[in-house]
């Protein structure tokens, strides 16, 4: 059996609001984000926090993959 440590699933912890959002604040005005977890709640969570995020085709043994890039500015 495969595991899945720093899956969704093995790790909620990891994918949840407090754990992504830092990553994203830090990123500059041109940065951007991309992961292999593109679940329909990551695309809405990230896309509320005023990123535009898309679904990409994903590497071998993966189905997609999210890529999200500013908006605006996110820094008050």
């Amino acid at each position: 059996m495969k595991e899945r440590v720093l899956t969704r699933d093995g790790s909620p912890a990891l994918w949840s609001a407090s754990a992504l959002s830092p990553w994203l604040q830090a990123l500059s005005q041109q940065g951007i984000f991309v992961n292999y977890c593109a679940t329909a709640d990551r695309f809405r969570q990230i896309q509320s926090w005023g990123y535009t995020v898309e679904h990409l085709p994903g590497p071998p043994g993966k189905r997609e993959m999210l890529r999200a890039r500013r908006k605006t500015s996110l820094i008050a």
